[in-house]
């Protein structure tokens, strides 16, 4: 699992070339870098739908061989996988092997993964690819390379060993052997002595390369591991990650699993440790057996940290102002309408039926959606409301007024690869001011000014609805929704008081109907402070900083920074602490519907809160929130002390507030 309970991801390990096991290990001898093309994954599902990708969801990892593959919702409502096909081509078909013998492989493969507890996949399952060969001077019945492939950990590890050098290879295993016997005497004498720890290479990369700090797993895969003494457990291994192979080591923890991969070769499941900041870190291993023998890696797997990802930049809510932050720093941040953060795309909506789709190169198109009335909101009608992002489908979902609608009011997906419109789907409860999306855990947030909170499920691969289920919270009107992803803690602001709603959609139970209902664990927090028609721009920022920005309706500069737990699952959520700032100077904030998001830095990691000015805007604000959460308070309050003294505003440039009119955004 890439993130448990709500991604999973089907990767490629290579173990040939660099990655190939060092004599006298052999469990992966190809020392020729075999790459692999025309790679397709066919992904069976619970639900009886089937997944196809191909190619281009297949990207090329830091080492150079590996792949990282296409990523499977497993959490909320998302269908799990059952059984994935893998198809491909090698990129050669002669081989060399650690031994300086050569042979040639058949030049196509396929490799069939099935669960290792029925019905589904889970972390680590894993097949054997079989690289048939073939060599008239070898008498010996067929012998067939093996390729591990591996998924929902999700690893895809493979090597070669040819039949026509079976018989040699039968001898450098036997040597092998024989080698083993020798280490394990060696230890077994020299328990006065310091012996050297056995010597373990890993691959060039994790598998993904790429995560999350304090969120994501990556799987650090090697071969040389010892072999007959014992086990290896978890809590007996370090992975220590540091800026260079064998530099100074910046953080250390141990895998939550070591699952035998092949022969001496092992997968070391492991989360990326928070404390990690944006940069590529190397992974080494050292750890003990079960029965005492040492072992440790001898080079590192590179890997790329973030503090978010496009999937969990999806997770803010529609309203008048998006962020595109690309997934590696350094890099630049761009305030925008509502946009894919992970393909730089657009999508804006007018009130009358218009819906603008603005490419990654700035030109715009012109599309028509379904609306065909108007739905109101205290704030005012519109045909065309709102729209929020999917970047796991690469999808706009759009509120609308629809006069067949029970509600009146309907979503509406555009697919952002081809500009066409899905068939809206009828809501039966009021949709929301500001929708937002889960694109793991298959749930569109909608919480309406009736009081009723509606989770939309949709299927997270294709992003068609599945069926709506409605919460009759009934605490005041609801204005916009917004998700902690990495906790699965839902939100929603409610106008017109101090009022902020909580809910753990991880204990979510649903009630199948037309519609459904849905319960979980919730609480209402009553904040300190003034907001313009009460609590209703509501925003969090994606990643572990799990910081958000809650703000009034009309206009005004009052805002509250929040700070929601980092762990879900369990209880009754409410919010740790927040921080309340009565204004900014010479600031006014644009009006419904909210012109506020947040976002993570890919620079430093930090959680920004965004705020442009009123129309037309020609201004934004970034503050940072936890410094903000940080910053001194008027006695016995959450009111953040402004910078001439208690009750004056922040003002941009006091390290708190930066005007991007002036300064660029961090």
């Amino acid at each position: 699992m890439n993130i448990p309970a709500s991604t999973a991801t089907f990767d490629i390990s290579n173990n040939t070339g660099s990655n190939a096991s060092v004599l006298p290990d052999t469990t992966f001898p190809v020392t020729t870098p075999v790459g692999l093309t025309d790679l397709g994954l066919t992904v069976d599902l619970s639900d009886g739908s089937t997944e196809h990708f191909g190619p281009s969801d297949f990207t090329l990892a830091l080492d150079g061989l590996s792949f990282n593959g296409p990523t499977i919702p497993i959490g909320g409502v998302s269908p799990l996988p059952t059984e994935a096909i893998l198809t491909g081509m090698f990129n050669t078909t002669s081989i060399t092997l650690s031994d300086g013998s050569t042979d040639t492989i058949s030049p196509s493969f396929t490799a069939t993964i099935l669960p290792s507890a029925p019905p589904d996949l889970s972390d680590a399952d894993l097949a054997v690819i079989n690289a048939t060969t073939s060599s008239p001077s070898a008498p010996e019945p067929s012998f067939r390379g093996l390729f591990g492939v591996g998924a929902l950990g999700l690893l895809l590890v493979w090597g070669v060993r040819s039949r026509s050098n079976f018989r040699r290879l039968r001898t450098i295993l036997r040597n092998q052997a024989t080698m083993a016997v020798l280490v394990a005497t060696g230890l077994l004498a020299a328990h006065t002595v310091s012996a050297a720890p056995v010597s373990v290479h890993l691959n060039g990369a994790t598998t993904p390369d790429t995560g999350v700090a304090g969120v994501s797993f990556v799987n650090v895969i090697g071969s040389g591991f010892p072999t007959g003494h014992g086990t290896l457990p978890p809590a007996n291994a370090t992975i220590s990650f540091a800026l260079t192979c064998g530099g100074a080591v910046v953080a250390s923890t141990s895998p939550d699993s070591i699952i035998n991969v092949i022969g001496s070769s092992y997968r070391l499941h492991v989360q990326l440790p928070a404390t990690l900041s944006t940069a590529n870190y190397f992974a080494s291993v050292s750890g003990t057996t079960s029965d005492g023998t040492t072992y440790a890696s001898t080079n590192c797997s590179e890997v790329s940290v973030t503090h978010t990802n496009p999937t969990l930049s999806a997770c803010v809510p529609g309203s008048s102002l998006g962020i595109v932050s690309p997934p590696k720093g350094p890099a630049s941040v761009f305030a925008f309408v509502p946009g894919n953060p992970a393909t730089g795309e657009g999508v804006c909506v007018a009130n009358d039926t218009n819906v603008y789709h603005i490419s990654a190169s700035n030109t715009v198109k012109t599309l028509t959606s379904s609306a065909n009335t108007t739905t109101s909101f205290s704030g005012g009608s519109c045909h065309n409301c709102g729209v929020a992002m999917n970047a796991l489908t690469n999808q706009a979902v759009i509120t609308i007024g629809l006069s067949t609608s029970p509600s009146g009011s309907a979503l509406q997906t555009l697919n952002l690869g081809t500009d066409t419109f899905s068939t809206p789907f009828p809501l039966a409860n009021q949709v929301s001011e500001n929708i937002s999306i889960d694109p793991t855990r298959g749930y569109i947030l909608s919480p309406n000014e009736a009081g009723v909170y509606d989770l939309v499920g949709i299927n997270s691969t294709t992003g068609a609805y599945t069926a709506e289920f409605g919460n009759g919270i009934h605490k005041g009107e609801f204005d916009s929704a917004a998700e902690d992803c990495t906790t699965g803690i839902a939100l929603a602001s409610i106008e017109f008081t101090q009022n902020v709603f909580l809910a753990d959609l991880t204990q979510a139970t649903f009630t199948p109907g037309s519609p459904g209902a849905w319960t979980a664990p919730n609480s209402i927090t009553t904040l300190a402070g003034s907001f313009s028609a009460g609590t209703s721009g509501i925003t969090f920022a994606p990643g572990t900083s799990h910081l958000g920005t809650v703000t009034g309706e009309f206009g005004g500069s009052s805002f509250a920074v929040l700070q929601l737990p980092s762990t879900s699952g369990t209880g009754t959520p409410a919010l740790v602490d927040y921080a309340y700032v009565p204004c900014i100077t010479g600031f006014n904030a644009g009006t419904d519907p909210h012109t506020v998001s947040a976002y993570t830095s890919p620079n430093n990691g930090k959680a920004y809160t965004v705020f442009a000015s009123s129309a037309p805007p020609a201004e934004l604000i970034v503050a940072d929130m936890a410094a903000i959460l940080a910053a001194p308070r008027e006695t016995g309050t959450h009111t953040v002390i402004g910078d001439t003294g208690p009750g004056s505003c922040l003002a941009p440039g006091d390290g708190l507030i930066t005007s991007i009119s002036t300064a660029p955004a961090p």
